[in-house]
């Protein structure tokens, strides 16, 4: 028996790391592409493939000569196109939508280019992957995926090196794991790997990257006769080849002969990636959330007769894309890679905020809506596709009266609060009923006889505040000592209580941001002060800490706990001024019941984990013990008919140990060191910058309910706290439309919520993206605004698949939707069929 060795040349580059973009275009790409390009030329056989369609649109932009000697391989068959995606991206942090973006961008740039469509998907040195992957993957076209990085396992390496992946929808893609690394450049090192493949699969046919990564540089013509003079019994021989090719003619046909795998692939190092480098984190999440609001009120805005380019969108959304790259959105880069990506997030911030503003101002004008009557009107805009309840803040100075009433649009006066937030003054008051994807309308007037809405603050020792769904109760520790659910009639903490702000020893000085290696504990148990407000519509207690170890300034916490009248959260707003190097910073509840699993949100869908310290859990199960998540998690008790759900507006590591359910916060580990091209003498002259240093804001919430995270909703609760009702003030004369409206319903289903609503890449149309999150077969109704002249379920790339299913009856269209499954439909309305830009 031999075996053969096939190979593709390759180049890892690292879009930031140790480096700049700048030094990413200038000597990564530009150096690497050139060297290939030459050796490609000199010998015939050679085959180079590359990944991450950012470096060659940077290619394409500062080195067009470059581009086209490129796209001349490309079409000779000597430079292969992988990965399909605008760059290597995280693939826990970033939302589905991210990820879908990162294909559609990165196939359609590849498509126009090179006309060549990628299905083997490139992800050698990716963080760990989300087990809603493969649905992702294969409603994008994408049939293969490639990563070296499970091989980096401190413990228990994954089983397999080819598998067939399924996420929880039954979707499924060939997986490959390199046995080795990306960067082989001995033929020695493929040999050991072959033999690794063949020992576990008995397959004799193996495939390999070889050249130089990370900083560039690919195969080296001393590298390429090394492998040409090779000889060994034990190979039949060493061939360059096609990734496309190898996967087409070598795996398909024994795919079925491949172990299952339906989990995520759990990194087992690189944990503190999660939480690394918080405000990028942050921006993240609202970058992720603004494009999303702001692609819906355009197209509703653009159904009206306001004209945008999707090129536009489509340049923003680029530019979050790039800063999702696994050493970027990580936290795992070199400080000047974060300053860059301020400036990035400053442009889509500017963006978004525009085009929302246009877009609604756009929206109460052409609708002409009818406002007459005195005072000013405040249309309150819900961004979401379902009715719902929530506080709406407005800046006071907005207002335009000293002394004013809120009503309603029959006329109900409202109550309101006015709050400080950061030197701000706020109104704030609860808005009922807001339609799905629409507005509602309220006056602001004059009333001279309004009370005085400022909070009163109480310093006496009463530490209790409650709303008619809850009791809380804070100790002299500052920590909550009782959560009592009054409808429920049940405790919802245990008897260690919650909201305790733990600080550890992070003791990762080599490690950097990557790694958690937890040392000494600190618990926060002597408040400052804890003061009681009690407002018109919300109670709370402020808990303020001071904290000192090595620093010489003392770091504070200022914890407020409030509950708001009809709403059944318990809400958080952590604000930290962090002075102290190398710690991690957690906060966790101790809850009244137990259950061996947790439920996180993950990209487009959920996982359910079991819990490390069970005494059930497995080996890999154990090593589980800071997991990803993103909005929300769930610990449901085992009975399943109690549980707890805990949202979060910007954090993405967690642990469960026991009944004690964390989040971790902060981590200020060291910022790795610029070390490429740079001397010894200047990198021993460095001095050490540590991150995450300073002010953060956090919020959170507790979501008790009964029944499991199904029956509770807790993926909808979980968007409202992202997703906050908008306010806009507009005076327009009185029209014809009602002064509420929902622009787009679904009817029937809780289970079903719309993702995304935009322009097609096309500009024929309009694209509805629906996720069905709890796992119900059923029919799936959307109402829209006017009638539907065409409607096609097209996948994530947006090609259309069959509309025979689809049923059309004026402005509503009716179809199916799987379990778990991600659903996109393209409509043309009737209304807008000739208004859409060309």
């Amino acid at each position: 028996m031999k075996l053969k060795i096939y190979v593709v040349g390759h180049s890892h580059i690292d879009a930031v790391w140790l480096w700049d973009r700048k030094e990413t275009v200038e000597i990564c790409c530009y150096k690497t592409f050139t060297n290939a390009i030459d050796l490609l030329k000199k010998y015939p056989n050679l085959i180079f493939a590359q990944s991450s369609a950012q470096f060659y649109e940077w290619i394409e932009k500062y080195y067009p000569e470059v581009f086209e000697e490129i796209k001349k391989l490309v079409s000779e068959g000597k430079w292969e196109i992988l990965g399909g995606m605008w760059v290597e991206s995280d693939c826990n942090i970033p939302s589905g939508e991210s990820l879908v973006r990162q294909i559609l961008y990165g196939k359609k740039y590849f498509k126009e280019k090179f006309n060549f469509d990628v299905k083997v998907v490139w992800l050698p040195d990716t963080f760990g992957f989300a087990s809603t992957l493969p649905q992702i993957f294969k409603k994008s076209g994408i049939e293969y995926f490639v990563t070296s990085k499970l091989n980096w396992q401190t413990t228990l390496p994954f089983p397999y090196f080819l598998f067939r992946w399924k996420s929880i929808d039954g979707s499924e893609i060939i997986g490959y794991e390199t046995p080795g690394g990306y960067n082989n450049t001995d033929p020695e090192h493929l040999i050991r790997q072959a033999k690794f493949i063949f020992g576990r699969h008995k397959i004799k046919a193996s495939i390999f990257p070889y050249g130089k990564g990370d900083h560039g540089g690919g195969f080296t013509e001393e590298m390429l006769k090394k492998l040409f003079e090779y000889k060994n019994d034990e190979i039949e021989k060493i061939d360059f080849i096609k990734a496309h090719r190898y996967f087409e003619e070598k795996i398909d046909p024994i795919k079925d002969k491949l172990p299952e795998f339906k989990d995520e692939l759990y990194l087992k190092t690189h944990r503190g990636t999660y939480t690394s480098f918080a405000k990028i984190k942050l921006n993240n999440r609202r970058a992720e959330i603004a494009l999303d609001i702001a692609e819906r009120f355009s197209t509703i805005a653009n159904s009206l007769g306001m004209n945008f380019k999707v090129e536009e969108f489509e340049e923003i959304w680029k530019i979050l894309l790039l800063n999702q790259f696994h050493d970027s959105i990580a936290g795992t880069s070199i400080e000047k890679v974060y300053k860059d990506s301020e400036e990035d997030f400053k442009k889509i911030f500017d963006f978004t905020n525009s085009v929302i503003q246009k877009s609604l101002d756009y929206i109460l004008r052409k609708n002409n809506v009818g406002t007459t009557g005195t005072g000013k009107s405040l249309f309150v805009f819900n961004p979401l596709s379902w009715q719902r309840n929530n506080v709406v803040k407005v800046e006071l100075e907005k207002i335009g009266f000293s002394n004013f009433a809120i009503k309603d649009s029959e006329g109900n006066l409202l109550d309101y609060q006015i709050v400080t937030e950061n030197g701000k003054r706020y109104v704030e008051f609860l808005a009922k009923n807001v339609p799905s994807v629409g507005y509602k309308v309220y006056r602001i007037v004059e009333w001279v006889n309004q009370e005085n809405k400022e909070a009163s603050n109480d310093l006496l020792d009463n530490k209790v505040i409650e709303n008619e769904f809850f009791k809380i109760e804070v100790g002299d520790t500052g920590v909550i000592k009782s959560i009592y659910d009054k409808k429920r009639e049940r405790e919802v903490l245990g008897e260690k209580g919650g909201n305790i702000i733990q600080i550890y020893e992070d003791e990762t000085l080599i490690e950097g941001p990557w790694n958690i290696w937890l040392g000494k504990l600190d618990e926060l148990h002597e408040p400052v002060s804890i003061l009681k407000e009690e407002n018109k519509l919300s109670s709370s207690i402020t808990v303020k800490y001071k904290y000192k170890d090595q620093s010489e300034k003392d770091s504070t916490f200022t914890l407020k706990i409030s509950l708001y009248k009809s709403i059944p959260l318990i809400f958080f707003k952590t604000d930290i001024d962090w002075h102290e190097k190398h710690k991690m910073i957690k906060v966790g509840f101790h809850f009244n019941g137990y259950n061996d699993f947790t439920t996180y949100e993950v990209p487009y869908g959920h996982i359910v984990r079991r819990n490390p310290d069970s005494k059930d859990a497995s080996p890999a199960e154990r090593a589980k013990w800071e997991v990803s998540g993103q909005k929300w998690l769930d610990y449901t008790f085992t009975d399943g008919k109690y549980g707890v759900s805990l949202l979060n507006d910007s954090k993405y590591g967690f642990d469960v140990h026991g009944n004690f359910v964390r989040m971790s916060l902060l981590r200020t580990p060291s910022f790795p060191l610029p070390y490429y091209n740079i001397s010894l003498e200047e990198l021993e002259n460095l001095t050490e910058s540590v991150m995450d240093l300073g002010k953060h804001t956090i919020n959170y919430a507790l979501y008790p309910h009964i029944g499991d995270w199904r029956e509770a909703g807790t993926f909808k609760k979980a968007y409202e706290f992202n997703y906050p009702l908008i306010p806009v003030f507009a005076e327009t004369p009185e029209g014809c439309l009602p002064q509420e409206i929902s622009f787009l319903g679904l009817c029937g289903s809780d289970s079903i919520l719309l993702m995304t609503w935009k322009k097609s890449e096309d500009k024929k149309g309009e694209i509805l993206r629906l996720l069905e999150t709890e796992g119900k077969e059923q029919i799936l109704e959307i109402e829209i605004s006017d009638n539907i002249k065409e409607a096609y379920e097209v996948n994530l790339m947006e090609e259309i698949l069959r509309s025979e299913n689809i049923t059309i009856d004026g402005r509503k269209l009716r179809t199916n939707i799987k379990p778990y499954e991600i659903k996109t439909i393209k409509i043309v309305r009737e209304k807008i069929e000739n208004s859409l830009e060309n």
